[in-house]
């Protein structure tokens, strides 16, 4: 969830920000600042490099713990090639 939501805030998708509670004037303030001004003020990148570094460090973290078990190895090739097989019969690929 907090990969999600970096993405979404980071790349300011609105339908996100709207869904999430945040009013008309919270949305506004929050996209006023030009990308430039938000990597240029050294408070806003310490931030949003530290959310960044937490977010995707958890999920490295929680992704390395399970490569360490050998049945979450097979859960997950298991649960890849679904997905793979489910996205080649939606294309025609597989009958």
């Amino acid at each position: 969830m907090g990969c999600l939501d970096f993405t979404m805030t980071q790349t300011r998708n609105m339908a996100y920000l709207e869904a999430g509670g945040f009013t008309p004037e919270k949305i506004e303030y929050f996209v006023s600042f030009p990308l430039w001004a938000n990597l240029l003020w050294a408070n806003l990148l310490w931030a949003n490099l530290l959310w960044a570094v937490a977010v995707w460090g958890g999920l490295l973290g929680a992704a390395l713990l399970l490569a360490k078990k050998h049945a979450a190895v097979i859960f997950i090739f298991a649960v890849g090639q679904l997905l793979y097989a489910r996205a080649m019969t939606s294309r025609g690929v597989l009958s």
